[in-house]
């Protein structure tokens, strides 16, 4: 009788929250592709990785990008398009029924649903904590909401906005908790966190080391736990331990390394690692975001990198300060507590200890190797900081550079603590009857007004499909019009771009204007760009490319893999006319080369104009 209340309360959360979604992205979840979330930066990158890469010809092999990078291309790994559920759609679309046409929907609907899916995954928490059922759907229904991943969707970054990632890996933690010693059903649970650490691994690869170092910590305390209070080493902690922190990474690793007949060209240090604005800030905890209408006007926060918005909300606060009033009034008599009977209590307290100890060594990991306290005037080496030590001999930390991520787990772990003890207080808490009522519908009211305020900020996520929708590809196909594509093999895009092979002196960025311009050809004609914005490319292949721009022929290792058909130039000249002056502060060499030595390459190689609009030239040019 209690499961099938639950599952009524489950239906209606996930029902009101499917509404609460549907009417806040209503325009991006329509089937006319007209919206994106992000048409900008990395989230249209993100969005053209994606599409362009179900749009390729059946005759490309399934997991290579060949639409940047030309005559490279690139594994899908490493182009940040969700790769797990781009190849769903993909492999779905080719043997299935073909899903292309609805693809951008399918999207948007897969990146939104997620604060769906977080909140059925909360439900499920709080009624293991035996939270009472009020509570956990308000509590349920509120927090996807604010968490700090939600504002991922508006950066671009789509597929880290997955809360319910990290949430689906503290239930299975809890279930597995709850359920020990059984042997069966912990190596059962078990699997389920290998295949959820291994699977997330493809939405995101941050969410492989981010949770491993969670999983790590819960069982290196909840070791020294057992070993503490019966004073000898639990065999069985240590078997699950192992098995939840080594299978993943290597299952994912052999995954990444063994396709991959470039693995060994990647570089293995990315750049950016212990950047201060890329590190926590302690401060983001208490600092609430610019729309946030729950704060303090008196007081001056501080300026927070959006990499550290991580603002435990009102609630948490709240809940804080409630929390020492109501430890004072019962020291001083005038609260009580009724005792009464419950399953586990030890149980459910133990792992928020161990929840919480996890969530501290995460919080020390994100905020670096070396932290600096008052502005400056203090420097604090964090030995505290595992990836403090695993640096030492081994640069794969570097990998995951933006460590405030981390701090992702301290967020989840305030506010379910916060709601457990929310709980705690309305079935427990007996006098003043008062109290608990202003406590209990007060604290949930903090909660709903930042959602509130969250909800309508990111409501405004959308704009126009500027990569893909007729209206706005009619600059491109009246540049290209009297342009026959299947004579060209690919688009070089001058100024020419290549980012994310980590070495930044052979990097050049995009201006998005013109980005947005190549990509739009690119759907025009069809043709992949020789230009790339992917992640970990081999810094040998952007050396051959850059050999178009640096030397006198351009390598044979590029042209080698090139067809005898021409490659079609788009130029844009105001990059070199003063009219845009996105590259004024380029210093490093050889990229300030490489960009100086295409204004004039179209004339000293005599290549032939084809057509000209506005700023944008286009050439037939011959590279062999």
């Amino acid at each position: 009788m209690l499961r099938k209340r639950d599952n009524v309360f489950m239906l209606a959360l996930l029902l009101v929250q499917a509404v609460v979604i549907f009417i806040t992205f209503r325009d991006v979840l329509r089937t006319s592709d007209e919206f994106l979330l992000v048409n900008s930066w990395d989230g249209l990158k993100n969005y053209f990785t994606y599409y362009a890469w179900l749009k390729q010809p059946e005759s490309a092999p399934f997991f290579h990008f060949t639409q940047h990078n030309y005559p490279f291309g690139d594994n899908v790994l490493y182009t940040d398009n969700t790769p797990l559920f781009a190849a769903l759609v993909k492999a779905f679309s080719r043997w299935v029924f073909d899903l292309t046409p609805y693809a951008l929907s399918l999207h948007n609907a897969f990146m939104v649903a997620g604060l769906a899916i977080a909140s059925g995954i909360l439900f499920r928490i709080f009624r293991l904590l035996h939270t009472p059922r009020g509570i956990a759907f308000a509590a349920a229904f509120f927090l996807p909401w604010i968490s700090p991943q939600i504002l991922r969707l508006k950066l671009g970054h789509y597929n880290l906005s997955f809360s319910w990632v990290l949430l689906l890996v503290v239930y299975l933690l809890l279930k597995l908790f709850q359920h020990f010693p059984d042997r069966r059903k912990t190596l059962q649970i078990s699997a389920a966190l290998v295949a959820t650490l291994v699977l997330s691994s493809f939405l995101h690869m941050y969410y492989l080391l981010l949770n491993l170092s969670f999983i790590g910590f819960f069982f290196l305390f909840w070791f020294l736990r057992c070993f503490i209070k019966k004073r000898e080493i639990n065999v069985w902690v240590v078997v699950l331990g192992l098995i939840n922190v080594f299978i993943p990474p290597a299952v994912v690793l052999a995954i990444i390394r063994l396709p991959d007949e470039n693995y060994h060209l990647r570089r293995s240090i990315a750049e950016g690692y212990d950047r201060l604005d890329w590190k926590l800030n302690l401060e983001a905890f208490i600092t609430p975001y610019p729309y946030n209408k729950l704060k303090l006007e008196f007081l001056r926060y501080p300026e927070i990198p959006y990499e550290s918005w991580l603002y435990l909300g009102g609630f948490v606060l709240g809940s804080f300060i409630i929390w020492l009033l109501m430890k004072l009034l019962l020291k001083s008599g005038l609260v009580k507590i009724n005792r009464l009977a419950e399953k586990d209590p030890e149980t459910k307290s133990a792992f928020l200890w161990l929840f919480g100890l996890s969530a501290l060594g995460c919080t020390f990991i994100a905020m670096g190797e070396t932290y600096t306290f008052f502005g400056g005037a203090f420097t604090f080496t964090n030995y505290f900081n595992l990836f403090f030590y695993i640096h030492q001999f081994s640069e794969i930390v570097t990998q995951f550079r933006v460590l405030s991520r981390f701090a992702w787990i301290v967020f989840w772990f305030c506010n379910i603590a916060a709601v457990y003890w929310l709980g705690f207080v309305w079935k427990h808490y007996t006098q003043p009857f008062w109290l608990k009522l202003l406590a209990v519908p007060g604290l949930l009211l903090l909660l709903a007004i930042d959602m509130r305020d969250l909800r309508k900020h990111i409501s405004k996520v959308k704009g126009e499909n500027v990569m893909s929708h007729p209206k706005h590809l009619q600059f491109m196909r009246s540049l290209a019009g009297n342009i026959a594509p299947q004579e060209y093999q690919a688009i070089l895009p001058i100024p020419f771009y290549h980012e994310g092979s980590e070495d930044y002196d052979i990097s050049l960025f995009p201006d998005d204007a013109f980005y947005r311009g190549t990509i739009q050809l690119s759907e025009v004609t069809g043709l992949p760009l020789m230009a790339s914005k992917l992640s970990r490319t081999p810094p040998a292949q952007v050396q051959h490319l850059l050999s178009i721009f640096l030397a006198p022929k351009p390598d044979t290792a590029l042209t080698n893999r090139m067809n005898e058909k021409p490659v079609l130039v788009i130029y844009n000249r105001a990059y070199y006319n003063g009219k845009n002056e996105f590259y004024k502060d380029l210093k490093r060499e050889p990229a300030l080369t490489a960009y100086k030595k295409g204004e004039n390459l179209p004339a000293e190689k005599g290549w032939k104009m084809l057509a000209q609009q506005g700023d944008y030239v286009l050439y037939k040019a011959y590279l062999k």
